[in-house]
């Protein structure tokens, strides 16, 4: 139990030992707070009930309890909240969610996240950096341990690929689940919308899926009627059109659904869908369908249609019966979906908008009238029950609920974060769209809020009610922010059921009165009215693409077109741009537009060719359609076609005939070997007229080269003819091509490197080539070398002998011609193997090494011989011979021959193994043990890399404690001298660079003394207190291992030297003996803790006047005397007195007899001695004549004094104590 801060323990102020809240006065509270700490011992799912009881001081009898419930969560999870945000390509969202232990034990969180357009998806810890990791190795990354109850931040990054296109909606699922119960898990949602530019035109109800009604192109009023449609007379009713592409979509309960051209009116197309009669819902367009639903199947059912936006035709449809059907709902479009109502089924469906496959449904407690609303990855749906649910878009999960007073009829409208929406209260909410809580709601704004969703514009929210007389209707302005009315209009018997628009500062709205109005958006003074039907029109508007669409219950389409609309701006030539063949003919529209691109009709049209490449007919009277007949020379021609003072225009290419033939360019051709020529080819029709854009497939023949896709030919590096052609279609083109050599740019000779024996000759021939090798006829030669000689068979020939000398070599064989000049080597090669060199002879090597042998064989005459095979052999005493000549010398020292040989020739060499150079010294005895102050004997010896022993080697010592003693002049036997202390030594022998160490170690001596001694110089009675034994040597070392054995002349002391005291007071003598050696120590008894007091005598019995003397002595439980107390006395009846050192206290009867007792008090324990006074017959003056002491009587009379002292101080007391007592006003204090 604790304060109200949580950290100050509840007190006891009254000291009765419960807690309590100290005094409060009559109805004044306190907090306290009560906390309950769970054992370490309990289990997942382990539940508490502690219970709180609180008494009132002043009556036991009433208390209140308090019950506290602690439960031990078992294994769980959360993760959260949810996240939108609405980025563009290219961006990062960061979102921050925290992952929860939900359960009460430590467990880790393991994390998985995926982005449903595979969208790169990390996870990171809370700074947004640091990417989370797999701490447990499961394969997951997680959070690391949490302790139960506890949360760890984490930020999901969300990368959108700069590549994806607008409009798209991704959800990233951040699944948590628990890895003590996998089971358990939570997800949490990270929805990205690539939002585009809102439409320029309305393609859904009320523009947007938010339900904005805001179309951001602003348009300049007044309006002018344009035109207007009939569509069968069926009333056009609780629905609306939509534009997309500057065409108007609107049902009708017909069944049918319309397509016209909104600059015209004109029907493009239409399509009957449902069952004439009821009503039917508003489109909307996206992905190149419009989406509609329509009551079908005798009333029984709502079907949702997928229709081509282009023809009508049904791309797909969903059917769901319900038994009664009004097809009231209108289409949302989001997120590649399609959401709707079933009407009287209450069900949302969601369907995908390509193939109309049903992805989920929703059941609502009601019937849902015009349809859902969309806003970041959420549905939001309402019922005529006032429900109002928000849905996960992608799943149909509810992600949280909310009930209003009344009926809700209208779609919710979305902007900023806020839902609003009316019931038939007359009530207008401001609504939080991610937790549903109600930020305002402004109420009795008039009878009810029919199918009118809002419209948020200039911090304003614009929406109309019917007027409580339900006979006329007002057109409200309420304030964003407080729901506040800032201005109103009533329409006069115009209750008003449909939803307004918003466009550049003006509101648009229709009533049951049949006009069209227009306000100012700031002030609501009406700008402009425009009739529609006497019969009034619930049809909601659409503004788009300069015009605002209109339907009524006459069954007619109004389009009021605001400044420009329907006003020719430009005259356009259709198609822009034609290709037509020469001879053929082209189809030409003309059309006149107005500033938003619409048609406008009832124009005339006259056309010109300006190029006079073709003649131009007319079609339609009116110059609407003409054909284009192109002449027969091909070109670019320019139809001009104008209406008015407006001038448009077309471009046309006449292009060439059919293929005829093909021309190669040129048709003859000579090319040097290896060079390049382009080739280029023409394919014309009948006329000559060039044909542009045909590809040629070249082609070669004859092995003359290659020829590029281009033309480009490269002949062949040797020479010939062939033909290169160009074909495309079934014509070819041919060119003749003939390849010649090219200047001459090599020679060559033939034998080529020369090789010829000393004194021989040899015939050689040359020849002439150009750079790709094609032999050159009729060239002259010039002939020279740099050993031997060299003669032509003829003057310029191109074969000579040459004429090698006696000595090995090599030279240059000089052949020039056309400024080219060859260079040929020549080599004179040496005879036979007759002796072989072997380098070093004799040879020594060190064990273990390596030793390189050179062997160069030679012919008679003293040439050198190379490539000739050489084979070695070693002694196998000496080690082993590679085929390269290098010996590896064996590791022990010997000696023995190489030998090589070539052939039948050989070789043989004297080798020697030595010791190689020192590299360790062998120590012995290592490592060394000496006794302190001893000595002990080593012996050292030089040893190469293998252990044989390198003589002349001198070994110098040295220590790092103790001493050396050489016993040999080389150093090889030493005697060392160890210190007095224990420890560790370093003994170093060395010699030159080399040195090895030895560590010796110094152990304690014999053991030469004993030492005993106490942890405390005094010990309690009964209590213990542990003896160390330390066993040295002579020079004092302490000697371990050696068995210690205990006695003690009173108490017990244990194997481990630990002396239990005897229970009294005294001094004990502790021995120790080891390894024969013994030593004492003696420790004080002291008495322990005091346990009791003993006092005397143990009854005092007296006369008035008299007295008595009192001992008192403190005893610990052992009856020693305890030391050093102070005692305190009191009594009951007489006086007490006691002396300095308080362990004697006199007793002085008083005047009064009676029974009491005397109390004396110390360290906690308290001794009493019965008292018995007996009154006398004497005075206390004449007491003093009798034996009692004069002393005693001095004794009595200060005794008398301070009573009657302390009897005045205690009737004071006693009346203060009184005032202190009485009840306050209000009630008596209460603890």
């Amino acid at each position: 139990l604790w304060m109200a801060d949580g950290v100050t323990p509840l007190g006891d102020t009254d000291g009765d030992t419960i807690p309590d809240t100290g005094s409060l006065a009559t109805g004044e509270s306190v907090n306290i707070v009560v906390s309950v700490d769970v054992p370490g011992t309990v289990s997942p799912g382990d539940t508490e009930l502690s219970l709180v009881t609180f008494t009132s001081s002043n009556d036991p009898t009433r208390s209140k309890t308090a019950k506290f419930t602690t439960t031990v969560p078992p294994p769980g999870v959360s993760i959260g909240p949810r996240a939108y945000f609405p980025l563009l390509p290219g961006d990062t969202a960061q979102a921050t969610m925290e992952a929860r232990n939900t359960g009460g034990f430590p467990d880790t969180v393991e994390l998985n996240a995926s982005s449903a357009n595979g969208w790169t998806v990390t996870l990171f810890e809370a700074d947004g950096v640091t990417p989370l990791v797999d701490t447990d190795g499961d394969g997951l990354v997680d959070t690391g341990e949490l302790v139960g109850l506890t949360s760890a931040s984490i930020v999901v990054g969300v990368q959108v690929p700069s590549d994806a296109p607008l409009d798209t909606v991704d959800r990233t699922d951040v699944v948590a689940s628990s890895a003590a119960d996998p089971a358990q898990t939570d997800v949490s949602t990270v929805v990205i919308e690539l939002a585009g530019p809102p439409s320029p035109e309305w393609p859904q109800f009320h523009h947007d899926r938010e339900r904005s009604g805001v179309n951001p192109v602003p348009f300049e009023m007044p309006m002018t009627e344009r035109w207007r449609t009939n569509l069968g007379g069926w009333a056009i009713q609780w629905t609306g059109a939509v534009i997309a592409d500057h065409t108007v979509f609107v049902s009708s309960p017909s069944g049918s659904v319309y397509a016209l051209d909104i600059g015209t009116g004109a029907v493009k197309w239409s399509s009957s869908l449902g069952t004439p009669g009821y009503i039917s819902g508003t489109p909307a367009v996206a992905y190149g369908n419009v989406y509609v639903a329509m009551s079908t199947n005798g009333a029984s059912s709502v079907t949702m249609f997928a229709l081509d936006e282009a023809t009508g035709n049904i791309v797909w449809s969903d059917e769901v019966f319900t038994g009664f059907a009004e097809a009231f709902t209108t289409a949302t479009v989001a997120a590649g979906n399609v959401y709707w109502y079933d009407f009287s089924g209450s069900t949302v469906h969601a369907n995908d908008a390509l193939s109309g496959r049903r992805l989920w449904t929703y059941s609502m407690p009601d019937w849902g009238f015009q349809g859902p609303s969309y806003w970041g990855g959420i549905l939001y749906v309402a019922d005529v029950s006032g429900n109002i649910f928000a849905l996960d878009a992608f799943t149909g999960a509810e992600i949280w609920s909310a009930a209003i007073a009344s009926s809700i009829t209208s779609a919710p409208t979305l902007h900023g974060g806020v839902l609003y929406v009316g019931d038939y209260s007359g009530s207008l909410y401001a609504i939080d769209a991610l937790s549903g809580e109600t930020i305002w709601a402004a109420s009795s704004l008039g009878a009810l809020v029919d199918v009118s969703s809002p419209v948020v514009a200039e911090g304003l929210v614009f929406v109309g009610v019917f007027d409580f007389d339900y006979y006329s209707g007002i057109m409200y302005a309420l304030d964003a922010e407080t729901g506040s009315t800032v201005w109103s209009y009533r329409i006069f018997a115009g209750p008003i059921g449909n939803s307004p628009a918003y466009n550049n500062g003006t509101v648009f709205v229709t009533s049951w009165a049949g006009d069209l109005l227009a306000f100012d958006g700031s002030t609501g003074a009406l700008l402009q009215q425009l009739s529609l039907s006497p019969y009034g029109s619930t049809s909601s508007a659409a503004l788009g693409d300069g015009y605002l669409v209109i339907g009524d219950q006459d069954g007619e389409i109004t389009g009021f077109g605001f400044v420009g609309a329907g006003e020719v701006k430009k005259v356009v030539a259709s198609p822009a741009s034609a290709d037509i063949p020469v001879t053929t003919a082209g189809l030409f529209t003309a059309g006149a537009y107005d500033a938003y691109d619409n048609l406008v009709g009832g124009g005339t049209f006259v056309w010109d060719s300006l190029a006079d490449l073709g003649t131009i007919l007319p079609i339609e009277s009116d110059g609407t359609k003409v054909v284009y007949v192109a002449g027969t020379v091909a070109g670019t021609d320019t139809l001009e076609v104008s209406s008015g003072a407006f001038t448009g225009q077309a471009t046309v290419n006449v292009l060439p005939g059919a293929l005829d033939h093909v021309d190669v360019i040129p048709g003859v051709a000579s090319v040097v070997a290896g060079t390049t020529l382009q080739f280029d080819a023409a394919a014309k029709d009948r006329f000559g007229n060039v044909i542009s854009g045909p590809t040629f497939t070249w082609a070669v023949s004859g092995g003359i080269g290659t020829v590029t896709s281009g033309g480009l030919f490269t002949a062949s590096t040797s020479t010939g003819e062939g033909l290169v052609t160009a074909r495309t279609g079934t014509e070819t083109g041919t060119a003749i091509v003939e390849v010649v050599p090219g200047a001459l740019a090599s020679l060559g000779a033939t034998p080529s490197p020369i090789s010829v024996s000393a004194g021989t000759t040899i015939m050689v021939s040359a020849q002439g080539y150009d750079q790709y090798g094609n032999a050159i006829e009729g060239l002259s030669y010039a002939w020279s070398t740099t050993i031997g000689g060299v003669t032509p068979t003829a003057p310029g020939s191109p074969i000579a002998i040459l004429t090698a000398g006696l000595t090995a070599g090599t030279g240059v064989l000089s052949i020039a011609s056309g400024g080219q000049t060859l260079l040929v080597p020549v080599q004179v090669v040496p005879g036979p193997v007759s002796r072989i060199v072997v380098n070093p002879s004799p040879a020594t090597v060190a064990a273990g090494g390596t030793l390189a042998f050179a062997a160069t064989p030679m012919d008679a005459f003293g040439n050198a011989i190379s490539g000739v095979t050489l084979v070695w052999a070693a002694s196998a005493s000496i080690g082993t011979i590679s085929d390269a000549g290098v010996l590896t010398a064996a590791t022990a020292v010997g000696s023995g021959t190489v030998t090589v040989t070539v052939g039948s020739v050989s070789a043989t060499i004297d080798v020697e193994v030595v010791a190689g150079p020192l590299v360790t010294i062998a120590v012995s005895p290592s490592p060394l043990t000496v006794a302190a102050g001893g000595t002990a004997v080593l012996s050292a010896a030089g040893q190469d890399a293998y252990g044989n022993a390198v003589r002349g080697a001198t070994i110098t010592w040295s220590a790092t404690a103790g001493s050396i003693l050489p016993l040999s002049v080389d150093g090889s036997l030493v005697q060392y001298q160890a210190p007095t202390s224990t420890g560790a030594a370093t003994l170093t022998a060395s010699s030159g660079a080399i040195m090895r160490q030895v560590i010796a170690t110094v152990a304690p001596g014999p053991p030469a003394s004993l030492i005993v001694s106490a942890a405390a110089s005094s010990v309690s009675a009964g209590g213990t207190v542990l003896f160390t034994a330390i066993l040295s040597d002579a020079y004092g070392n302490a000697i371990s291992g050696p068995a210690v054995s205990w006695s003690a002349s009173s108490g017990s002391i244990s194997s481990d030297g630990v002396l239990t005291a005897p229970t009294q007071a005294g001094i004990v003598v502790v021995k120790a003996t080891s390894s024969g050696r013994q030593a004492t120590a003696t420790i004080v008894v002291i008495a322990g803790a005091l346990d009791r007091l003993e006092a005397s005598p143990a009854a005092v019995n007296v006369a008035t006047g008299s007295g008595a003397t009192l001992t008192v002595i403190g005893k610990d439980q052992y009856g020693n005397t305890v030391e050093g107390l102070t005692y305190a006395w009191t009594t009951t009846i007489g006086s007490v007195q006691p002396a300095s050192d308080s362990r004697y206290a006199s007793f002085f009867a008083g005047d009064a007899g009676g029974t009491g007792t005397i109390t004396v008090t110390s360290g906690g324990k308290t001794a009493t001695i019965s008292v018995t006074i007996t009154e006398s017959a004497l005075p206390i003056v004449r007491q003093a004549t009798q034996a009692t002491s004069l002393i005693f009587l001095a004794v009595a009379i200060v005794a008398i004094a301070a009573s009657v002292f302390l009897y005045v101080r205690y009737r004071e007391a006693h009346r203060k104590l009184g005032e202190m007592g009485e009840k306050p006003e209000g009630g008596k204090p209460e603890t």
